[in-house]
């Protein structure tokens, strides 16, 4: 067995002389090819990557032990054909090979017959015992897989090099004439890789027993992306499975192929920057532990491999001499329908002029190739770069006469790109002359122009070339634009365009700001912006930056409050994550004025300096009428959401970071036999769902180190049909077996239990109604999962470096 299969999703095809004789069907699942015989099945599960002409697989097989050589093979109902058609030689070639939907091994032991059907990932086998048979005859024994780990009922199967199949608790009935009756049955292991199963349910024994165990990779991973210095993952995209990580890196031996890493058994395209861009200091060569290069990596949708990875960088800063370090970071990343890939961020590499080839790559007939000044940088960029990441289709600065600061990116439908942040290089006048701007604006925009000392946010959307911009506008409310402005910062940017009218693409941006907003949209939520630090905010701008469509403040007097993500649904309505602070003076109330508390999981603030803060509102609503909820999220310590986003349904998947005590976090049993901290800055993911009777936490999990030294701080958050994926950085963790770079250990999960006062607790209730927004009917809700399954399996516990690592996180949606 392990021979290729065609790709089809035609069910079970039948071996008539493809494949080796002791093969009676296989079947390609999304996970791997699978091979069934008289005596067990083959499971192929991907250790590097699937190519288009080759595999590399690790096999993990499940024997039927002493089986029944003369059982009977039914086939289901026939659903089609496929033929193979190899080598020159007709006499060899099988075509019109029957496909069928499910395949019937009958007698395989007495009276147990086994029936193989698809399912999702992987295969489901039923045991089908007859009336007064006994099922725990039928053992069955792993073989190739080089741990088997239990929890419950369940198991997990890991290869030699750290691949995993899962195998799910089984459910089971009996049937009666009257119809099927739900009963347990459990797995009993009889050996580190044998078992059977034993009924632990009522049943009755003169009626048929159906036991129904499913077999797949598990759609969950933990990778770790880094080398030996200093890895920071800000942001993910996902396509297909497929997720897209940008950050930054001082590691020499991060892993792109090439760079002190060994080749994949077949090549790899070949990187656009092989190698990390060294500070050219005093010696030469010398790599100071500030000296940073911006990274894209694409992983894989089991998480076990990269399809490619690249550095982005220049090795010299010119304008602040071999003494300064070479700083290139990648904050926001996004894909376009062909899977081009777009990267924001900020670099301090670059010269002026361009002829030494050492500052940040850029490319001839971009907006802005070469900076605009010789002041010190960083200057903001914007980077696509094509499929396999091997050349730049475009990159360009963003730059003005101070740094600049690229923070978040979105592409549309035509690939324009769309691209947030904030810069210190506002309108100034130059020997007494008229204002000059130099960040780069256009015309006819809200705000053309700023003044002042303080940074100021921007938008900037860029032709599909990377060549012009198709405006370019400052985010800053003070009118007149002339008059003395207030800091703006820019975090986070999404699109939306009415599906009306899928050209008039609408930015929202989410930050923070002490700028009073003078003739504030007619929607919006708080209409002042509270004194004595900063609030954040969220305003959406038209389809030419022309106006404002809506804008609002949150936070309280005194703090430093700030958005940080924000998510768009369907219908314009859009969810906010941040942080808030709390106001200790005597006086205002809990929660203070200014910032809104409605509709609430978590009405009053958990403690520290700060918490999460996520709130959902109709941009299109009338003043007083936008908000639909508003909710603190946070414990005893200084927590943050960092980020969000939406389903179909309009759900809310939150993540960030808190310090939780370890009295609010109901650790794994004998995972630690000595805590050693009393708080824990560890990650977490939640779900809001917001409906008429209120809003509802609907799950919380974490993940992180219980030492006080150590933290894990999620930015990057994206989502597909069935998972959720998170990128960040943490200095302390452990990987799932599937992962592809087994870097640092010690990181635990711990998926939500009821949680001590400070948190609040998960509402168990399902709403048969949820507010959609405008004119959309009630939708059918998904199944609420509180409790999350995560294999229980013992962690090694040790660093590898005492540096950060960049992360990414799959989980299934909870």
């Amino acid at each position: 067995m392990g021979l290729p299969l065609p790709k089809t999703h035609l069910g079970f095809v039948k071996n008539e002389g493809q494949w080796p004789a002791d093969v009676l069907f296989g079947t390609d699942t999304p996970s791997g090819p699978i091979f069934i015989g008289r005596t067990g099945l083959d499971y192929g599960v991907p250790i590097h990557r699937n190519d288009v002409n080759t595999r590399w697989l690790d096999w993990v097989s499940l024997e039927f032990v002493n089986a029944s050589a003369s059982s009977r093979v039914l086939p289901g109902d026939p659903i089609g054909h496929v033929s193979f058609m190899k080598g020159s030689d007709p006499e060899r070639w099988r075509t019109r090979v029957p496909c069928y939907a499910e395949v019937v091994i009958e007698d395989v032991y007495p009276g147990i017959d086994f029936r193989f059907s698809r399912s999702g990932r992987g295969i489901r086998y039923d045991l089908i015992v007859d009336a007064g048979a006994d099922c725990t005859i039928a053992r069955i024994r792993v073989i190739g897989a080089e741990s088997v780990h239990q929890n419950a009922s369940a198991a997990e199967l890991r290869t030699a090099h750290g691949a995993a199949i899962e195998q799910s608790s089984p459910y089971s009935w009996w049937e009666s004439a009257e119809g099927n009756h739900p009963t347990t049955v459990d797995v009993l292991w009889t050996s580190e890789t044998e078992f059977c199963f034993v009924p632990s349910g009522p049943h009755r024994r003169d009626c048929k027993l159906v036991i129904d165990p499913v077999l797949q990779i598990p759609d969950w991973y933990m990778s770790f992306i880094g080398g030996s210095k200093q890895d920071y993952g800000f942001d993910v995209f996902v396509r297909g499975s497929t997720a897209y990580v940008t950050g930054c890196t001082s590691s020499l031996d991060f892993p792109v192929q090439g760079a002190g890493n060994p080749p994949p058994p077949a090549p790899d395209p070949e990187p656009f920057q092989r190698e990390l861009s060294l500070r050219l200091g005093l010696i030469a060569g010398q790599q100071t532990e500030q000296d940073f290069d911006a990274f894209v990596a694409v992983v894989t949708a089991y998480g076990n491999s990269m399809l490619w990875c690249t550095y982005l960088g220049g090795s010299e800063n010119q304008y602040l001499g071999p003494a300064y370090c070479n700083m290139s970071a990648g904050r926001g990343i996004s894909v376009d329908g062909a899977s081009g890939v777009y990267v924001a961020g900020f670099t301090n590499a670059i010269e002026f002029p361009t002829d030494s080839g050492t500052g940040f790559p850029t490319t001839s007939g971009a907006f802005q190739p070469i900076a605009v000044t010789t002041k010190a940088a960083p200057d903001a960029f914007v980077v696509k770069l094509i499929a396999d990441g091997t050349v730049l289709s475009y990159s360009t600065l963003l730059s003005g006469y101070d740094p600049d600061f690229a923070e978040d990116i979105a592409v549309d439908h035509d690939g324009d790109a769309y691209v947030t942040g904030w810069t210190k290089s506002v309108s100034h006048s130059v020997n007494g002359g008229p204002l000059a701007n130099h960040f780069p604006t256009t015309t006819g925009v809200v705000s053309r122009y700023a003044t002042g000392t303080d940074d100021r946010g921007f938008v900037v959307k860029l032709n599909s070339t990377g060549s012009a911009l198709v405006y370019s506008t400052f985010v800053d409310f003070a009118i007149p634009t002339t008059a003395p402005g207030a800091l703006c910062r820019a975090y986070g940017i999404e699109l939306w365009a009415p599906p009306e009218r899928p050209d008039d693409v609408h930015a929202y941006i989410v930050g923070q700001t002490t700028s009073q907003i003078v003739n504030l949209p007619p929607s919006y939520i708080t209409a002042a912006p509270q004194p004595f630090g900063t609030d954040g905010f969220v305003a959406v701008l038209d389809e030419l930056a022309a106006s404002w469509q809506h804008a609002t403040y949150f936070g309280v007097m005194g703090v430093d409050d700030r958005g940080l993500g924000i998510a768009v649904d369907a219908t314009g309505i859009y969810v906010c994550a941040g942080q808030v602070g709390q106001y200790t003076e005597p006086g205002p109330p809990s929660p203070p004025a200014g910032l809104p508390i409605q509709n609430s999981f978590q009405g009053v603030f958990g403690g520290g300096a700060f918490d999460g803060y996520v709130f959902r509102a109709n941009p299109f609503a009338a003043p007083g009428n936008s908000l639909i909820y508003a909710s603190y999220y946070g414990g005893a310590g200084d927590d943050a959401a960092t980020n969000v986003v939406v389903d179909s349904v309009s759900q809310a998947y939150v993540c960030g970071y808190g310090g939780f005590t370890l009295a609010q976090v109901e650790l794994p049993p004998n995972l630690y036999s000595t805590p050693t901290g009393v708080h824990a800055k560890c990650g977490f993911l939640i779900k809001v769902r917001g409906g008429p009777n209120g809003t509802q936490l609907k799950s919380q999990s974490f993940f992180g180190s219980i030492d006080s030294a150590r933290y894990t701080e999620p930015w990057g958050l994206a989502m597909d049909d069935a998972s959720i994926y998170i990128a960040g950085r943490c200095t302390e963790a452990n990987n799932s077996p599937a992962a592809f770079f087994n870097d640092m250990q010690s990181m635990y999960w711990q998926y939500s239990a009821p949680l001590a006062t400070a948190l609040p607790t998960i509402d168990s209730t399902h709403d048969d109604e949820y507010d959609t927004g405008p004119g959309l009917p009630p939708p059918t809700l998904p199944p609420d999962n509180p409790t999350t399954w995560v294999p229980d399996f013992p962690f090694d516990m040790y660093d590898v470096d005492s540096g950060h690592d960049a992360f990414l996180w799959k989980v299934t949606k909870p």
